[in-house]
């Protein structure tokens, strides 16, 4: 985690949250980055909220897997930034969902996801367990 010392890029990280283009990665990499400045970057938790759902208002299908990462990251900096926050199930779901969907065995894309829900405490441990239980059975010969 960043921490402290990144604090005082927050702002400009929030605002950059409002005129990021998700297609070119730049929002999900924003939003990933004030999960990785962790509770310091509580201001941001307001505006992080409604990309949780953003997956959901793309219709376009060549577009949905960009917009799944920008979902994905919002799921990762709340549990990172405030894991009690009462959105914490919902990016809990989303990380169990990326457990769920990954085709290759444990790689650098099931990191956010682990420590995002390993963050969010009791809580997410049944849904790691059926997230896992659910990967062995893809991996299975």
């Amino acid at each position: 985690m960043m921490g402290p010392k990144a604090k005082d890029a927050v702002p400009a990280i929030i605002a950059l949250l409002s005129v990021a283009d998700f297609e070119s990665m730049e929002l999900s990499e924003a939003i990933q980055t004030l999960g990785n400045i962790g509770p310091d970057a509580k201001d941001a938790v307001p505006v992080i909220i409604p990309f949780l759902k953003f997956e959901k208002t793309i219709n376009d299908e060549q577009r949905k897997g960009l917009a799944h990462l920008v979902s994905s990251a919002a799921a990762y900096a709340l549990a990172m930034i405030d894991p009690s926050c009462a959105e914490a199930a919902d990016a809990a779901q989303i990380m169990a969902m990326d457990l769920k969907t990954k085709t290759a065995a444990i790689t650098l894309d099931y990191i956010p996801a682990i420590k995002g829900l390993t963050s969010i405490g009791d809580g997410a441990i049944p849904v790691m367990i059926d997230a896992y239980q659910d990967a062995n059975e893809l991996h299975r010969p």
